[in-house]
């Protein structure tokens, strides 16, 4: 738990700087974005046991930072342990509601990458791949639920908001 507090410290002091115009905006939106990224990577660390203890809730409360802060491989993988019930309840309706929310996440950088690389057709297309198995983890957990409990997940999804520092 030190690690990633002690780690997050002098990341917040730069996300929380004061910051002026479209550029600058565009800047914190990438540092958010790659600190979701490593924050999730170390999760996949607590959570395959590599260099840290096996731990599947210190997995989930990692995911669960890299979620929030919009990351959606974070996303996809909090659903995973949701679907699993690994380091939490299982549970089918937050599960969806991760997953809807990680597809619709990488369909926007998608199209980010399509708009600022141009010609950037390797990134894009592997973006468009991680989309496709975000739909079918999704698509999967759903033949297994009822019309009720998707659209509680769905409009759970509608209410989530990404949170602005770790």
């Amino acid at each position: 738990m030190e690690l990633i507090g002690g780690f997050l410290e002098p990341v917040e002091a730069i996300l929380s700087a004061p910051m002026d115009g479209e550029e600058t905006s565009r800047i914190r939106s990438i540092q958010r974005r790659n600190l979701g990224n490593i924050v999730y990577n170390l999760g996949a660390r607590y959570f395959n046991g590599e260099g840290v203890p096996q731990d599947d809730a210190e997995a989930v409360r990692l995911f669960r930072l890299a979620a929030d802060q919009g990351d959606p491989t974070g996303q996809a993988n909090l659903g995973n342990m949701y679907k699993l019930g690994r380091g939490v309840s299982q549970d089918n309706v937050e599960a969806h509601r991760w997953y809807d929310l990680a597809i619709a996440r990488a369909a926007d950088e998608t199209r980010t990458l399509s708009t600022n690389l141009g010609d950037g057709v390797a990134e894009r297309m592997n973006a468009e791949r991680t989309r496709t198995l975000f739909t079918t983890y999704r698509d999967d957990l759903a033949e297994r639920m009822t019309t009720e409990q998707i659209a509680e997940a769905q409009r759970r999804a509608r209410q989530w908001a990404p949170t602005v520092g770790p």
